[in-house]
């Protein structure tokens, strides 16, 4: 019948909307998280002894690194799907920052930073494709503007958040911390993933 037909669609279309908010939130959230933990790295850096020069050579190394991410992904998309890709970045980001907050050489802990500031850009070049599926062509302009309004928020509040965490706690126990963030994240990841098949 047409109330029966109509209740369907109905509900389908809230579950793909609801599904829709999870992931522009999440992504916002981990985007924050990330953004958060790059935007503090000089002040990190700085902390374990690593000289001005060098922090000079890692910003640029990373932005240089960053735009490789796009790259990646094709690579990437042959051996795991787009929702497994997010999965295990999130697990190397977690395990990554629970190794470096371990790390005493210096050079070492360049190394592990380097792969931190990456690891997140393959993240948001796979979520944006999924993403911009999702969206209809007509509306897509309206609704990347407000997932950037979306996250800008977020790396606006976490950034201060983070600030004010790394006047209380030692850099281990902050980088400790991402490494939580990251972890919840990963395991998020994995229930959405589940409940999908």
């Amino acid at each position: 019948s047409f109330p029966a037909r109509y209740s369907v669609v109905k509900f389908r279309l809230e579950s793909h909307l609801l599904r829709f908010r999870k992931v522009i939130i999440g992504i916002s959230m981990i985007d924050g998280i990330a953004c958060g933990y790059y935007n503090l790295n000089q002040l990190i850096l700085e902390s374990v002894g690593i000289s001005v020069s060098a922090i000079g050579l890692f910003f640029s190394l990373s932005y240089i690194g960053n735009s490789f991410a796009y790259l990646a992904v094709s690579p990437l998309n042959r051996i795991f799907n787009r929702s497994r890709i997010i999965f295990l970045a999130l697990i190397t980001e977690c395990l990554g920052f629970l190794w470096l907050s371990q790390v005493q050489n210096k050079g070492l802990f360049f190394v592990i930073s380097l792969i931190l500031c990456f690891v997140p850009e393959i993240i948001f070049t796979v979520a944006d494709s999924i993403i911009q599926e999702w969206i209809v062509e007509r509306n897509r302009a309206t609704m990347l503007s407000v997932m950037s309004l979306i996250r800008s928020l977020c790396s606006g509040v976490i950034y201060g958040i983070f600030g004010i965490l790394l006047e209380i706690v030692t850099i281990e126990q902050f980088l400790i911390f991402l490494a939580v963030g990251f972890g919840v994240s990963a395991v998020s990841v994995l229930i959405v993933l589940r409940k999908s098949r």
